[in-house]
């Protein structure tokens, strides 16, 4: 593709990111979700590096009136930008930032009972009640109360009857989900066991549990069973687990990563490319060099040998280490190639795509990594439904 087809972005390297996808994806997690269950999505880490400003704004033009974030900062961007939405925080709170979460209504969880009493305090002086879920560790060993713990639903008992709080209900994570193998059913099938058995405990000790969570995206589109009156879905809603669930489902990956082809040349064969002469053609070559590189987010290790380029349709591998700001790529094979044709590093050209799950799997990596990893320093361009482009010249917006 030539650069004359291009949105003008500023830089002749640039993401693209199709809120149609998302949309899409948003379609397909609520057909498949439960009676009674409401669709909470995940929006740290900037929109997992789509743009936080306006995937909200499409997410609440969607009637998404549920955000989950990893942070209270990211918790605060996100009240400026829907209003009374619920937002859930999904790290542990400290006690310095309680008055904060007071302030901009945000539903935190509790693991310890110090928290949860600090927090109750807080809440009191300014007649309030702050929202929380009970964090529950069914096996991750990462946050809340043991789920095996006896004293479990007695603690979470003491937490509902602060008059400072409403619990809202339980709250879980699953360590591995995506694992479909037989060892990783099983685990994912205990921890489901376990989070339901605790529930059954506190619902036995008179707390009402309004709303109880475990689903993460790859559960929430496969585990059923596990919906209760909430699923977590990020990953899946901006089109990861492509290769697993895209052709059950059909979901749509909406990140894309371009650049244009700045230079052009021709070299013998043994020439060496990029730092540290560590690679050299093996036969008179094309060689194309993209602006960007490993600052911007591309991996370092997604370079000779296992990183490749989609150009005019045509696979071009990576030639040399990758540099900070540039990267060369093999142009011999790629039938007309030419100066400031566009190079495809996350995206589809013709018949031929490359995922951020590859790049992931291929530099032992994964999706998360790859998205959340894409540099500032790169202008957007969001692309509507009917194909219109809005450009961002400042990088996420």
């Amino acid at each position: 593709m030539n650069s004359t087809n291009m949105t003008n972005t500023g830089r002749p390297a640039w993401v693209e990111v199709d809120l149609g996808a998302i949309s899409n994806n948003i379609d397909i997690i609520r057909d498949h979700l439960s009676p009674g269950c409401t669709l909470c999505a995940v929006v740290k880490a900037d929109a997992y590096g789509h743009g936080l400003k306006t995937v909200a704004n499409m997410l609440q033009k969607k009637g998404v009136d549920c955000f989950a974030v990893a942070t209270v900062e990211e918790g605060i961007a996100v009240r400026t930008l829907t209003g009374d939405a619920m937002i859930i925080v999904l790290s542990l709170v400290w006690p310095g930032q309680i008055e904060t979460v007071l302030d901009y209504g945000l539903v935190t969880g509790v693991s310890d009972p110090e928290y949860a009493k600090r927090l109750s305090e807080a809440a009191k002086a300014r007649g309030t009640r702050a929202k929380v879920f009970a964090m529950v560790d069914t096996g991750m060993s990462r946050i809340g109360f043991l789920s095996e713990d006896p004293d479990t639903p007695e603690m979470i008992k003491n937490i509902a009857e602060l008059e400072g709080l409403e619990l809202l209900g339980l709250m879980s994570h699953f360590a591995g989900s995506n694992d479909v193998s037989p060892e990783g059913i099983a685990y994912t099938d205990m921890q489901e066991q376990r989070f339901a058995a605790l529930r059954e405990k506190v619902l036995a000790e008179d707390v009402p549990l309004r709303i109880c969570s475990i689903c993460n995206s790859f559960a929430a589109m496969t585990r059923p069973s596990a919906h209760y009156q909430l699923v977590r879905t990020g990953a899946v809603m901006f089109g990861s687990y492509v290769d697993t669930l895209k052709p059950r489902f059909g979901f749509m990956p909406a990140m894309s990563v371009k650049a244009l082809v700045m230079h052009i040349k021709t070299v013998p064969a043994g020439t060496v490319v990029g730092y540290n002469r560590i690679s050299r053609v093996s036969r008179p070559s094309v060689i194309g060099t993209l602006n960007l590189g490993y600052a911007d987010g591309i991996p370092r290790n997604w370079s000779a040998g296992t990183g490749y380029v989609l150009v005019r349709g045509s696979r071009a591998p990576i030639l040399g280490p990758l540099c900070m700001d540039q990267m060369m790529i093999d142009l011999t094979d790629v039938p007309g190639a030419s100066l400031y044709d566009e190079a495809v590093l996350i995206g589809r050209d013709g018949d031929l795509e490359i995922t951020a799950d590859e790049m992931g799997e291929k530099t032992g990596s994964f999706f998360d990594t790859i998205v959340t990893a894409v540099s500032l320093r790169l202008p957007y361009v969001y692309l509507s439904g009917s194909g219109g482009r809005f450009p961002v010249v400042r990088g996420r917006d």
